[in-house]
């Protein structure tokens, strides 16, 4: 199976000290040899951003080595284009908040992936 992950599931995979770190350890430890995580531009760039703003990592040549370096267990690790357009976004996108959920499960689509979060609420994803 193929999963792309969200920002949240690569910032508590990333940071040892992240509340849901076990969380996310214990998703992806599960995972097989025949399974595949996918990177985006979205999580890649998400993950940098949060993880500097919210102080967990304090350069920027750091966070990019870390999201650089994610080894998702045994599972296979791939990064994948985002072609999304605004104008594709699913009907239930709503709302400023629904707009990266609904973006994510549109890249997650096109790459025949389930969207991974810990997000409850956004229909057709995987919450770990």
């Amino acid at each position: 199976m193929k999963y792309l992950i969200d920002v949240n599931i690569a910032l508590a995979a990333l940071i040892t000290g992240h509340s849901e770190h076990g969380r996310a350890e214990k998703w992806l430890g599960g995972l097989a040899a025949s399974d595949e995580v996918l990177l985006c531009p979205h999580t890649e760039l998400g993950f940098v951003r949060v993880a500097l703003l919210g102080k967990y990592i304090n350069e920027m040549a750091t966070a990019k080595k870390v999201i650089s370096g994610f080894v998702p267990g045994k599972a296979r690790l791939a990064f994948v284009p985002d072609a999304s357009r605004v104008k594709d976004l699913p009907g239930w996108v709503k709302t400023a908040a629904a707009v990266a959920d609904g973006h994510l499960l549109n890249v997650a689509e096109a790459h025949g992936a389930r969207l991974a979060t810990m997000d409850e609420g956004i229909p057709g994803a995987l919450v770990i």
